[in-house]
């Protein structure tokens, strides 16, 4: 039986320095640089990703799902490399599950971004991958942008990858403090519609993660126009 193993592999790296050698292309990574929106409204906060891989210059997934459930009340999205958001995501997830088993208490919002930004920094930027962090807690609402280099800022509002300057437009243009869920819904898919009409590498399907103030939370795809 193979045994499972758990945490980064760098069997690659033998293999494409082999290729170096015999002067052979490396593969290329798959990438996620799209558009990913995360909109806070009155009762919650709203997480949208549209869900397009690329490889090089060619589109080879239509599917992806950038959104990553960290705990019950904390989910993020980001853009990158694929193969770093994912493994990014599970590590900082399971830690994140022996904090709870060993506090339990629910995991505040703040403690997953930490771990996050830590593990980030401690890698110096090697991790190519941007997140958005939001969940909702004892504490309130919450919304984090992490940089690939472990930099971070709490706001309101946010949006990264290739299409975040066309929906950054729609957001500051019409983002109120007391929008209602239904408002936020329409904004988000407003401003990934700006985001894709304004990037080669997004389309048109997009995954929405709504996190409540009690603590609910609705997932769902939708299709941008």
């Amino acid at each position: 039986m193979d045994q499972f193993i758990d945490g980064f592999n760098y069997e690659n790296c033998l293999r494409n320095a082999e290729l170096e050698k015999n002067k052979s292309d490396q593969p290329k990574p798959i990438m996620a640089n799209s558009t990913v929106v995360a909109v806070q409204f009155k009762d919650g906060i709203i997480i949208g990703a549209d869900t397009r891989g690329i490889c090089g210059k060619k589109v080879i997934m239509n599917s992806f799902n950038k959104i990553f459930q960290l705990h019950d009340n904390v989910f993020c999205s980001g853009i990158g490399l694929m193969s770093d958001l994912t493994k990014v995501t599970h590590l900082v997830k399971g830690q994140l599950i022996m904090h709870h088993i060993r506090t339990n208490r629910r995991i505040l919002v703040i403690t997953a971004k930490q771990l996050m930004k830590t593990l980030q920094q401690r890698m110096q930027g090697t991790f190519m991958a941007s997140f958005v962090i939001a969940g909702a807690d004892k504490m309130g609402l919450h919304l984090y942008t992490l940089h690939f280099d472990g930099t971070s800022e709490k706001l309101l509002f946010s949006s990264v990858g290739s299409g975040q300057f066309g929906s950054m437009s729609i957001i500051e243009d019409r983002w109120k403090v007391d929008l209602d869920e239904h408002q936020a819904r329409e904004l988000m898919i407003d401003a990934i519609s700006a985001g894709i009409n304004s990037d080669v590498f997004s389309i048109f399907n997009v995954n929405l993660c709504t996190i409540r103030r009690d603590f609910t939370v609705d997932q769902c795809s939708v299709t941008a126009l």
